[in-house]
């Protein structure tokens, strides 16, 4: 058997932060095949954190902030696939007693995939696409920029948990 306990990040008594940038720019990417282009693929993700007491050794918060920015083409498609989306994390603890912890959580985490679906070919002249001018004949190659869709991913979680001590030693 295997078990798995994820706990997040929770405010203290100190106030705390952190900034951090991803970053992938397009001179990064490079094909290993002779005659294929690479992939287009730019990524720019922000993230920062914040935690503290509101009332120091009972109250505390904690919250996070990612902004999602990534253009990507896959299997060399005329457009890129472009993701979007600020991702949102809050959590509020409370110690209620010695033995007795509340926490409430929000999450907020919608991304919009503009070009991500692939449609199908039911419009009047839309051709799908080409096997034939992908990196061999059994390789399809999605050629035609209208037989792309958005997806929309993602949205609000809240949750809340409830923890009892019954003793220090259990």
């Amino acid at each position: 058997g295997q078990l798995m306990n994820v706990v997040t990040k929770s405010g203290g008594n100190t106030l705390h932060g952190s900034f951090a940038l991803f970053s992938i720019p397009q001179r990064f990417n490079g094909s290993n095949v002779t005659g294929i282009p690479a992939n287009r693929r730019k990524d720019i993700q922000p993230d920062m954190t914040l935690g503290g007491p509101i009332l120091r050794d009972r109250i505390w918060f904690f919250s996070a902030y990612r902004r999602l920015q990534q253009d990507q083409t896959l299997n060399n498609a005329p457009i890129p696939r472009e993701r979007r989306g600020n991702l949102w994390f809050g959590k509020i603890t409370t110690q209620l007693t010695s033995n007795h912890r509340l926490t409430g959580t929000f999450q907020y985490d919608r991304t919009i995939q503009k070009n991500a679906v692939i449609r199908g070919s039911v419009a009047p002249g839309r051709s799908l696409g080409s096997t034939g001018s992908g990196l061999s004949s059994a390789t399809m190659q999605v050629t035609d920029p209208s037989a792309f869709g958005t997806l929309t991913k993602g949205g609000p979680l809240v949750g809340a948990s409830y923890n009892w001590i019954i003793s220090s030693t259990k």
